[in-house]
């Protein structure tokens, strides 16, 4: 016999397992997730840097700035004799760009002069005789704008959808288990009902169950020792009856004897006639006796 378990213990390992699951899963959709929102989903915090300073190398190789191809996420003010050339800036943002550089020089061993307000940078390049002024932020951000508006939704709907998984996993496990006990009771009862008594009512490690087992092994019992007594009962009346009828058959052929030995005597009509009629009982009884042998037969 296994060690026993109790229902009320079984529903906590139940609780335990399904929280710990959830815990565990939550945090491998939350890792996978961001393992590829990392690698797969969004762009490099320093990709606009990256693309700036290969344009900027081939616009000093050409001393000229190709403003048809700027880099996404740039704001750029390109400046000649003091007079601004282009700009993709609100004027608003042109006055902070502006600001930032006055009261600043180039120094002679940079190409560039840099300033850095959170994660945002600020760049003044030389190109022959512009000046270019470049704004730009240094994060990451996603590839597809549909993914950065839906990642909450998705993450969520990862996590629902894990968690009624490993829901249903937990509770078909648990379910499955509990079934298997109980159909050992189910068992028994088929047994029973087919008024099988000689069989072992199957033991349970599920305490509660395994009580209803033992009562259902008592029952048995106890209804088996009713029934041989009974039928020890039943069979003494069957034999007693037999008896019985063999002994009227006895009597009975022993009056018919005599009666057929009256007949042969000379008798008046009214004698006759009661010989005949016990002749004709004796019949009768002598079917009945028989028939009582027939129906008590084993």
């Amino acid at each position: 016999m296994k060690h026993k378990i109790t229902l009320r213990r079984i529903l906590i390992r139940f609780l335990l397992m399904e929280i710990l699951g959830a815990i565990i899963l939550a945090g491998i959709v939350a890792f996978a997730g961001w393992s590829v929102l990392m690698h797969q989903l969004t762009h490099p915090a320093d990709k606009t840097e990256q693309e700036l300073d290969a344009w900027i190398k081939e616009a000093i190789a050409d001393n000229k700035a190709d403003l048809q191809t700027i880099p996404d996420g740039c704001d750029l003010i390109l400046y000649e004799d003091g007079e601004i050339l282009y700009s993709n800036c609100t004027k608003e943002e042109e006055e902070t760009i502006r600001s930032i550089f006055e009261e600043l020089s180039l120094p002679e061993e940079r190409s560039y002069l840099q300033q850095i307000r959170s994660t945002r940078i600020y760049r003044e390049y030389v190109i022959g005789t512009q000046v270019l002024q470049v704004s730009f932020l240094m994060e990451a951000d996603y590839t597809s704008p549909d993914f950065q508006r839906n990642m909450i939704f998705a993450t969520l709907a990862a996590l629902v959808i894990t968690q009624i998984l490993w829901l249903l996993v937990t509770t078909g496990l648990t379910a499955g288990k509990i079934s298997r006990e109980l159909k050992k009771l189910s068992d028994a009862s088929k047994e029973i009902a087919a008024q099988n008594l000689d069989f072992q009512v199957k033991r349970s490690n599920i305490t509660e169950i395994d009580e209803v087992a033992q009562s259902f092994e008592i029952m048995k019992d106890q209804t088996r020792e009713s029934l041989k007594t009974l039928w020890r009962s039943e069979k003494d009346r069957k034999k007693a009856m037999v008896e019985l009828a063999h002994q009227i058959k006895t009597s009975l052929t022993v009056i018919r004897g005599n009666t057929d030995l009256l007949q042969e005597t000379h008798l008046t009509d009214q004698q006759a006639e009661y010989v005949e009629t016990m002749r004709k009982r004796e019949s009768e009884i002598i079917s009945y006796a028989l028939q009582i042998v027939e129906d008590n037969k084993e």
